[in-house]
């Protein structure tokens, strides 16, 4: 008689995002985002020990543009710390050297502002594409989190961003100032998550079916978000999606 032999299949991993096959690894957030050790000058390694899930091509390498203009805006923070202002004299202008129109949109719809005394300027951001980026990091560090993909829509704020155009804009600045609270007071005091917390970290904390996320960048950089069930709009699909 011979015994009979399992042999184990190996299983490939999918992406974080669809059931496409992983190619690669996505930095979470986009490794732009963290400096290089030869622009900051202070001996400190900013990218050591970064969160890294399986990506297919798509929702990786394909969408660089889109990491670059969240890295822009990020480092816009008003209230980040220094490492964003040495990030920008540094890397980013290197980008804007390469790719002009990159400044050039950002700045082409500023409007003057006082900022706690200060004057500085608003300017009129791409909110999909802004908000794109930001699903994608979310839906990224739940799979780091729990091993499994996200399939619930989300709302995502942040107070940085406010209503300067529209009839009803007190209102909608009013109600973002309110979510925020909100995923705050959902949050509590979930320890921060991050080795290079100057750069980034991430709360989180989960009741029943939803999940609230705070996410900061730069010490200064604020983002909100609340991922549920119950929110109107699309879902990702058990198939997944692409960007």
């Amino acid at each position: 008689m011979v015994d009979s032999v399992m042999t184990p299949i190996s299983v490939k991993p999918t992406c974080y995002m669809c059931d496409a096959p992983a190619t690669s690894r996505e930095h979470v957030p986009p490794l732009c985002i963290f400096p290089e050790m030869k622009d900051m000058q202070d001996g400190i390694d900013y990218r050591k020990n970064l969160i890294t899930v399986p990506s297919c091509d798509a929702h990786n390498l394909k969408k660089s543009t889109d990491d670059e203009y969240l890295q822009l805006l990020v480092i816009h923070g008003y209230f980040n710390n220094p490492l964003a202002e040495k990030q920008f004299k540094t890397k980013l202008l290197r980008a804007f050297s390469r790719n002009p129109a990159l400044l050039v949109q950002l700045h082409q719809d500023n409007t003057p502002v006082v900022v706690d005394g200060v004057e500085t300027e608003a300017v009129t951001i791409d909110r999909d594409r802004f908000e794109r980026s930001l699903e994608m990091i979310v839906r990224a560090l739940h799979f780091h989190v729990f091993k499994e993909r996200l399939l619930h829509p989300m709302r995502i704020h942040t107070t940085l961003l406010v209503d300067m155009e529209s009839e009803v804009a007190d209102v909608n600045n009013d109600g973002v100032k309110k979510f925020c609270a909100g995923v705050r007071e959902l949050v509590g005091d979930a320890a921060p998550v991050g080795t290079n917390p100057d750069i980034f970290w991430f709360k989180y904390r989960c009741h029943e079916q939803s999940c609230g996320w705070h996410l900061s960048f730069y010490g200064g950089f604020d983002v909100y978000v609340l991922t549920s069930p119950r929110w109107a709009g699309p879902a990702l699909s058990q198939q997944g999606v692409r960007p």
